[in-house]
Protein backbone atom coordinates (compact mmCIF):
# COMPACT_ATOMS: atom_id res chain seq x y z
CA UNK A 1 0.00 0.00 0.00
CA UNK A 2 1.46 3.37 -0.93
CA UNK A 3 2.01 6.08 1.64
CA UNK A 4 -0.54 8.31 -0.11
CA UNK A 5 -3.31 5.88 0.92
CA UNK A 6 -1.96 5.08 4.37
CA UNK A 7 -3.62 6.85 7.30
CA UNK A 8 -1.72 8.59 10.06
CA UNK A 9 -0.52 6.47 12.95
CA UNK A 10 -2.61 6.41 16.12
CA UNK A 11 -0.08 8.43 18.16
CA UNK A 12 -0.06 11.31 15.65
CA UNK A 13 -3.85 11.21 15.35
CA UNK A 14 -4.22 11.38 19.14
CA UNK A 15 -1.78 14.29 19.39
CA UNK A 16 -3.29 15.99 16.31
CA UNK A 17 0.11 16.18 14.66
CA UNK A 18 1.13 15.60 11.05
CA UNK A 19 2.39 12.07 10.39
CA UNK A 20 4.99 11.45 7.67
CA UNK A 21 3.70 7.83 7.25
CA UNK A 22 7.17 6.27 7.28
CA UNK A 23 7.65 2.57 8.02
CA UNK A 24 8.24 0.91 10.36
CA UNK A 25 7.92 4.11 12.44
CA UNK A 26 7.08 7.67 11.55
CA UNK A 27 9.71 10.27 12.47
CA UNK A 28 7.65 11.71 15.32
CA UNK A 29 7.19 8.36 17.07
CA UNK A 30 10.82 7.41 16.46
CA UNK A 31 12.09 10.66 17.99
CA UNK A 32 9.88 10.32 21.05
CA UNK A 33 10.22 6.61 21.66
CA UNK A 34 6.51 6.01 21.06
CA UNK A 35 4.76 2.94 19.73
CA UNK A 36 3.90 3.71 16.11
CA UNK A 37 0.79 1.83 15.02
CA UNK A 38 -1.08 2.12 11.72
CA UNK A 39 -4.67 0.98 11.92
CA UNK A 40 -5.67 -1.18 8.97
CA UNK A 41 -4.77 -4.87 8.85
CA UNK A 42 -2.84 -4.58 5.60
CA UNK A 43 -0.82 -1.66 6.93
CA UNK A 44 -0.14 -3.47 10.20
CA UNK A 45 1.16 -6.49 8.29
CA UNK A 46 3.33 -4.24 6.18
CA UNK A 47 4.63 -2.59 9.33
CA UNK A 48 5.50 -5.95 10.88
CA UNK A 49 7.38 -6.87 7.73
CA UNK A 50 9.49 -3.73 8.00
CA UNK A 51 10.01 -4.21 11.72
CA UNK A 52 11.31 -7.74 11.30
CA UNK A 53 13.66 -6.82 8.48
CA UNK A 54 17.20 -5.48 9.05
CA UNK A 55 17.27 -1.73 9.48
CA UNK A 56 18.70 -0.04 6.40
CA UNK A 57 21.93 1.66 7.36
CA UNK A 58 21.43 4.41 4.80
CA UNK A 59 18.27 5.23 6.76
CA UNK A 60 20.00 4.83 10.10
CA UNK A 61 23.01 6.99 9.27
CA UNK A 62 22.43 9.20 6.29
CA UNK A 63 22.96 12.88 5.70
CA UNK A 64 19.96 13.46 3.46
CA UNK A 65 19.27 16.72 5.28
CA UNK A 66 22.41 18.25 3.75
CA UNK A 67 20.80 19.89 0.75
CA UNK A 68 23.00 20.03 -2.30
CA UNK A 69 25.62 17.67 -0.86
CA UNK A 70 24.04 14.26 -1.08
CA UNK A 71 24.77 12.80 -4.48
CA UNK A 72 21.89 10.38 -4.50
CA UNK A 73 18.77 11.62 -2.67
CA UNK A 74 17.03 8.26 -3.18
CA UNK A 75 18.55 5.48 -1.01
CA UNK A 76 18.70 2.07 -2.60
CA UNK A 77 16.49 -0.74 -1.27
CA UNK A 78 17.86 -3.22 1.24
CA UNK A 79 20.14 -5.78 -0.33
CA UNK A 80 20.88 -3.76 -3.46
CA UNK A 81 24.41 -2.94 -2.30
CA UNK A 82 26.99 -5.37 -1.11
CA UNK A 83 28.14 -3.05 1.68
CA UNK A 84 24.59 -2.99 3.04
CA UNK A 85 24.30 -6.77 3.16
CA UNK A 86 26.24 -7.08 6.43
CA UNK A 87 24.40 -7.85 9.68
CA UNK A 88 22.51 -4.71 10.62
CA UNK A 89 20.90 -3.26 13.70
CA UNK A 90 17.39 -4.60 14.16
CA UNK A 91 14.86 -1.76 14.24
CA UNK A 92 12.55 -3.88 16.37
CA UNK A 93 14.86 -4.54 19.32
CA UNK A 94 13.94 -7.34 21.65
CA UNK A 95 11.33 -5.94 24.01
CA UNK A 96 12.85 -7.99 26.80
CA UNK A 97 16.16 -6.18 26.43
CA UNK A 98 16.45 -3.68 29.27
CA UNK A 99 19.63 -1.64 29.27
CA UNK A 100 21.43 -0.09 32.21
CA UNK A 101 20.90 3.60 32.64
CA UNK A 102 23.64 5.68 34.08
CA UNK A 103 24.60 6.10 37.68
CA UNK A 104 26.19 9.36 38.66
CA UNK A 105 29.94 9.85 38.95
CA UNK A 106 32.15 12.83 39.63
CA UNK A 107 35.59 13.73 38.25
CA UNK A 108 37.12 12.44 41.48
CA UNK A 109 35.50 8.99 41.18
CA UNK A 110 37.23 6.12 39.42
CA UNK A 111 34.99 5.53 36.41
CA UNK A 112 36.01 1.88 36.34
CA UNK A 113 34.36 1.23 39.71
CA UNK A 114 31.03 -0.62 39.78
CA UNK A 115 28.12 1.80 39.77
CA UNK A 116 24.42 1.59 40.49
CA UNK A 117 22.38 -0.01 37.71
CA UNK A 118 18.88 0.98 36.63
CA UNK A 119 16.72 0.24 33.60
CA UNK A 120 16.13 2.39 30.57
CA UNK A 121 12.44 2.94 30.05
CA UNK A 122 12.34 1.97 26.36
CA UNK A 123 13.95 -1.04 24.69
CA UNK A 124 14.32 1.06 21.53
CA UNK A 125 16.75 3.39 23.30
CA UNK A 126 19.88 2.21 21.40
CA UNK A 127 18.34 2.81 17.97
CA UNK A 128 16.90 6.18 18.96
CA UNK A 129 20.22 7.22 20.44
CA UNK A 130 22.17 6.22 17.32
CA UNK A 131 19.74 8.21 15.20
CA UNK A 132 20.51 11.22 17.34
CA UNK A 133 24.25 10.69 16.83
CA UNK A 134 23.57 10.71 13.07
CA UNK A 135 21.74 13.99 13.42
CA UNK A 136 24.53 15.48 15.52
CA UNK A 137 27.24 14.74 12.94
CA UNK A 138 25.07 16.27 10.26
CA UNK A 139 24.50 19.30 12.48
CA UNK A 140 28.24 19.72 13.03
CA UNK A 141 28.77 19.85 9.26
CA UNK A 142 25.99 22.33 8.56
CA UNK A 143 26.09 24.52 11.68
CA UNK A 144 29.62 24.22 13.01
CA UNK A 145 28.54 22.68 16.30
CA UNK A 146 26.36 20.02 17.88
CA UNK A 147 25.23 18.99 21.38
CA UNK A 148 28.72 17.80 22.38
CA UNK A 149 30.88 20.16 20.29
CA UNK A 150 30.02 23.77 21.09
CA UNK A 151 30.29 26.11 18.07
CA UNK A 152 32.67 28.34 20.05
CA UNK A 153 34.86 25.54 21.41
CA UNK A 154 37.39 25.85 18.58
CA UNK A 155 36.57 29.41 17.64
CA UNK A 156 40.10 30.78 18.05
CA UNK A 157 42.17 27.76 17.01
CA UNK A 158 41.01 24.66 15.16
CA UNK A 159 43.38 21.74 15.82
CA UNK A 160 44.54 19.91 12.67
CA UNK A 161 42.86 16.67 13.79
CA UNK A 162 39.53 18.48 14.21
CA UNK A 163 39.92 19.90 10.71
CA UNK A 164 40.48 16.38 9.40
CA UNK A 165 37.45 14.99 11.22
CA UNK A 166 35.24 17.80 9.96
CA UNK A 167 36.47 17.24 6.40
CA UNK A 168 35.76 13.50 6.69
CA UNK A 169 32.22 14.16 7.93
CA UNK A 170 31.61 16.49 5.01
CA UNK A 171 33.02 14.01 2.50
CA UNK A 172 31.13 11.12 4.09
CA UNK A 173 27.89 13.02 3.60
CA UNK A 174 28.41 12.66 -0.17
CA UNK A 175 29.11 8.90 -0.13
CA UNK A 176 27.37 6.82 -2.79
CA UNK A 177 27.98 3.59 -4.70
CA UNK A 178 30.41 5.27 -7.08
CA UNK A 179 32.64 7.07 -4.59
CA UNK A 180 32.43 4.95 -1.43
CA UNK A 181 35.87 3.37 -1.92
CA UNK A 182 37.48 6.82 -2.10
CA UNK A 183 35.49 8.04 0.89
CA UNK A 184 36.47 5.06 3.02
CA UNK A 185 40.12 5.37 1.99
CA UNK A 186 40.14 9.01 3.09
CA UNK A 187 38.54 8.10 6.41
CA UNK A 188 41.04 5.28 6.99
CA UNK A 189 44.00 7.53 6.23
CA UNK A 190 42.72 10.28 8.54
CA UNK A 191 42.24 7.77 11.35
CA UNK A 192 45.77 6.43 10.81
CA UNK A 193 47.11 9.99 10.82
CA UNK A 194 45.33 10.72 14.10
CA UNK A 195 46.66 7.60 15.79
CA UNK A 196 50.21 8.18 14.52
CA UNK A 197 50.19 11.79 15.70
CA UNK A 198 49.33 10.69 19.25
CA UNK A 199 52.16 8.20 19.67
CA UNK A 200 54.65 9.03 22.42
CA UNK A 201 52.69 12.09 23.54
CA UNK A 202 53.14 12.18 27.30
CA UNK A 203 51.78 15.55 28.41
CA UNK A 204 48.55 16.86 26.92
CA UNK A 205 46.36 19.73 28.00
CA UNK A 206 42.68 19.08 28.68
CA UNK A 207 41.85 20.72 25.36
CA UNK A 208 44.25 18.41 23.52
CA UNK A 209 42.76 15.39 25.27
CA UNK A 210 39.28 16.52 24.27
CA UNK A 211 40.08 17.20 20.62
CA UNK A 212 41.62 13.78 20.00
CA UNK A 213 38.77 11.99 21.79
CA UNK A 214 36.17 13.90 19.79
CA UNK A 215 37.93 13.04 16.54
CA UNK A 216 38.22 9.32 17.20
CA UNK A 217 34.66 9.23 18.53
CA UNK A 218 33.39 10.83 15.32
CA UNK A 219 35.28 8.29 13.21
CA UNK A 220 33.81 5.50 15.34
CA UNK A 221 30.25 6.76 14.74
CA UNK A 222 30.83 6.80 10.99
CA UNK A 223 32.46 3.37 10.80
CA UNK A 224 30.44 1.38 13.33
CA UNK A 225 27.07 2.28 11.84
CA UNK A 226 27.76 2.50 8.11
CA UNK A 227 27.15 -1.19 7.46
CA UNK A 228 30.48 -1.80 5.74
CA UNK A 229 32.07 -4.94 7.22
CA UNK A 230 35.66 -3.72 6.88
CA UNK A 231 34.96 -0.32 8.44
CA UNK A 232 33.08 -1.84 11.34
CA UNK A 233 35.90 -4.33 12.01
CA UNK A 234 38.49 -1.54 11.98
CA UNK A 235 36.36 0.54 14.31
CA UNK A 236 36.07 -2.37 16.74
CA UNK A 237 39.87 -2.69 16.73
CA UNK A 238 40.18 0.98 17.66
CA UNK A 239 37.54 0.88 20.40
CA UNK A 240 40.09 0.09 23.17
CA UNK A 241 42.15 3.10 22.11
CA UNK A 242 39.13 5.36 22.46
CA UNK A 243 38.41 3.90 25.89
CA UNK A 244 41.98 4.59 27.00
CA UNK A 245 41.85 8.15 25.69
CA UNK A 246 38.52 8.72 27.44
CA UNK A 247 39.97 7.71 30.80
CA UNK A 248 43.02 9.89 30.24
CA UNK A 249 40.77 12.80 29.33
CA UNK A 250 38.70 12.24 32.47
CA UNK A 251 41.84 12.27 34.61
CA UNK A 252 42.92 15.51 32.93
CA UNK A 253 39.55 17.05 33.76
CA UNK A 254 39.84 16.01 37.41
CA UNK A 255 43.33 17.51 37.62
CA UNK A 256 42.63 20.69 35.66
CA UNK A 257 41.08 22.72 38.47
CA UNK A 258 38.59 24.05 35.90
CA UNK A 259 35.58 21.89 36.63
CA UNK A 260 33.69 24.34 38.84
CA UNK A 261 30.32 24.11 37.13
CA UNK A 262 28.80 20.75 37.94
CA UNK A 263 28.75 20.21 41.70
CA UNK A 264 25.27 21.07 42.95
CA UNK A 265 26.08 20.62 46.63
CA UNK A 266 26.06 24.11 48.14
CA UNK A 267 27.01 22.66 51.53
CA UNK A 268 30.16 20.92 50.36
CA UNK A 269 33.59 22.39 50.96
CA UNK A 270 35.17 23.79 47.80
CA UNK A 271 38.17 21.81 46.60
CA UNK A 272 40.83 22.60 44.00
CA UNK A 273 39.27 19.97 41.74
CA UNK A 274 35.56 20.66 41.97
CA UNK A 275 34.29 23.55 44.08
CA UNK A 276 30.51 23.89 44.21
CA UNK A 277 28.53 25.77 41.58
CA UNK A 278 28.03 28.65 44.00
CA UNK A 279 31.68 29.55 43.36
CA UNK A 280 30.76 30.38 39.77
CA UNK A 281 27.95 32.65 40.93
CA UNK A 282 30.40 34.39 43.26
CA UNK A 283 33.03 34.85 40.55
CA UNK A 284 30.45 36.22 38.15
CA UNK A 285 29.61 38.83 40.76
CA UNK A 286 33.18 39.82 41.63
CA UNK A 287 35.12 39.01 38.48
CA UNK A 288 34.50 41.10 35.40
CA UNK A 289 36.47 38.74 33.15
CA UNK A 290 33.48 36.62 32.16
CA UNK A 291 35.25 35.69 28.91
CA UNK A 292 37.66 33.42 30.82
CA UNK A 293 34.88 31.86 32.87
CA UNK A 294 32.85 31.21 29.72
CA UNK A 295 35.83 29.63 27.93
CA UNK A 296 36.45 27.35 30.91
CA UNK A 297 32.77 26.40 31.01
CA UNK A 298 32.80 25.49 27.30
CA UNK A 299 35.87 23.30 27.73
CA UNK A 300 34.61 21.42 30.78
CA UNK A 301 31.03 21.08 29.56
CA UNK A 302 32.13 19.70 26.17
CA UNK A 303 34.49 17.31 27.96
CA UNK A 304 31.67 15.94 30.11
CA UNK A 305 29.25 15.64 27.21
CA UNK A 306 31.81 13.97 24.94
CA UNK A 307 32.76 11.49 27.65
CA UNK A 308 29.13 10.59 28.29
CA UNK A 309 28.18 10.34 24.60
CA UNK A 310 31.17 8.13 23.76
CA UNK A 311 30.67 5.79 26.69
CA UNK A 312 26.95 5.40 26.07
CA UNK A 313 27.63 4.68 22.40
CA UNK A 314 30.09 1.92 23.31
CA UNK A 315 27.64 0.35 25.77
CA UNK A 316 24.74 0.45 23.33
CA UNK A 317 26.83 -0.98 20.49
CA UNK A 318 28.08 -3.87 22.64
CA UNK A 319 24.57 -4.54 23.96
CA UNK A 320 23.07 -4.63 20.47
CA UNK A 321 25.70 -7.22 19.55
CA UNK A 322 24.57 -9.36 22.46
CA UNK A 323 27.49 -8.64 24.75
CA UNK A 324 27.13 -8.28 28.50
CA UNK A 325 28.41 -4.83 29.38
CA UNK A 326 28.77 -2.62 32.42
CA UNK A 327 27.03 0.69 32.99
CA UNK A 328 29.44 3.50 32.03
CA UNK A 329 28.36 5.88 34.79
CA UNK A 330 27.00 9.36 34.17
CA UNK A 331 28.50 12.68 35.03
CA UNK A 332 26.32 15.71 35.76
CA UNK A 333 26.08 18.28 33.00
CA UNK A 334 24.24 21.55 32.53
CA UNK A 335 21.28 21.06 30.21
CA UNK A 336 20.10 24.65 29.92
CA UNK A 337 19.31 25.79 26.39
CA UNK A 338 19.99 29.42 27.30
CA UNK A 339 23.39 28.64 28.83
CA UNK A 340 24.53 26.28 26.06
CA UNK A 341 23.34 28.50 23.21
CA UNK A 342 24.59 31.80 24.65
CA UNK A 343 26.53 33.53 21.87
CA UNK A 344 28.62 35.89 24.02
CA UNK A 345 30.22 35.87 27.48
CA UNK A 346 27.71 38.47 28.63
CA UNK A 347 24.71 36.41 27.52
CA UNK A 348 26.24 33.32 29.09
CA UNK A 349 26.80 35.06 32.43
CA UNK A 350 23.27 36.40 32.39
CA UNK A 351 21.81 32.95 31.65
CA UNK A 352 24.00 31.36 34.31
CA UNK A 353 22.77 33.71 37.02
CA UNK A 354 19.18 32.94 36.09
CA UNK A 355 19.31 29.20 35.37
CA UNK A 356 22.67 27.60 36.29
CA UNK A 357 21.79 25.25 39.14
CA UNK A 358 18.18 24.76 38.01
CA UNK A 359 19.21 22.88 34.85
CA UNK A 360 21.89 20.60 36.27
CA UNK A 361 21.15 17.14 34.86
CA UNK A 362 22.03 14.28 37.20
CA UNK A 363 20.78 10.75 37.75
CA UNK A 364 18.46 11.95 40.48
CA UNK A 365 17.29 15.22 38.90
CA UNK A 366 15.82 13.92 35.63
CA UNK A 367 12.29 13.22 36.81
CA UNK A 368 12.20 16.46 38.78
CA UNK A 369 13.29 18.39 35.68
CA UNK A 370 10.38 16.92 33.71
CA UNK A 371 8.01 18.08 36.43
CA UNK A 372 9.43 21.57 36.97
CA UNK A 373 11.28 22.69 33.82
CA UNK A 374 9.86 23.27 30.34
CA UNK A 375 11.28 21.11 27.54
CA UNK A 376 12.15 24.27 25.62
CA UNK A 377 14.52 25.21 28.45
CA UNK A 378 16.51 21.96 28.10
CA UNK A 379 18.93 21.63 25.19
CA UNK A 380 19.11 18.69 22.77
CA UNK A 381 21.71 16.76 24.77
CA UNK A 382 19.67 17.05 27.93
CA UNK A 383 16.50 15.96 26.17
CA UNK A 384 18.20 12.81 24.89
CA UNK A 385 19.31 11.85 28.40
CA UNK A 386 15.81 12.54 29.72
CA UNK A 387 14.34 10.43 26.91
CA UNK A 388 16.43 7.50 28.14
CA UNK A 389 15.32 7.95 31.72
CA UNK A 390 11.55 8.51 31.66
CA UNK A 391 8.62 6.60 30.18
CA UNK A 392 7.78 7.31 26.55
CA UNK A 393 4.35 8.71 27.37
CA UNK A 394 5.77 11.02 30.02
CA UNK A 395 8.46 12.25 27.63
CA UNK A 396 5.95 12.80 24.82
CA UNK A 397 3.62 14.79 27.04
CA UNK A 398 6.51 16.88 28.34
CA UNK A 399 7.71 17.64 24.81
CA UNK A 400 4.25 18.37 23.41
CA UNK A 401 3.06 20.56 26.26
CA UNK A 402 6.24 22.45 27.13
CA UNK A 403 8.58 22.07 24.14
Amino acid sequence: MTSSRRKSCSACVKAKRRCDLRLPQCRRCSARGLRCQYESGIEAAEQRHYSSAPFAIDELFDFSSLEGLTADPHPQPNGSDQHLAAPMLDSNLNSALLLPVFAEVSPQQDVTEPVRMQEIETSDAPLLYIQELRNWLSQWVTKGGNPFIHPKLYYQTIPPEIQDAYTCCSIYSTKNDNNQNIVFRIVEERVASLLNSQQNRLRLSLREHLSRVQCLFIYQIIRLFDGDIRQRALAEQHAPILTTWLHEMWDALANSGLDIYHDDSSNSTPSPLSPPMSVVHSELTTNTNTTTLWANYLLTECTRRTWLAARVTAVFYDTMKGKVTNCPGVTPFIGSTAIWEAATPYRWAQAWRERGRGCLVTSDSVKKLVETVRASEIDAFGRVVIMLRVKGEVFERWMEETG
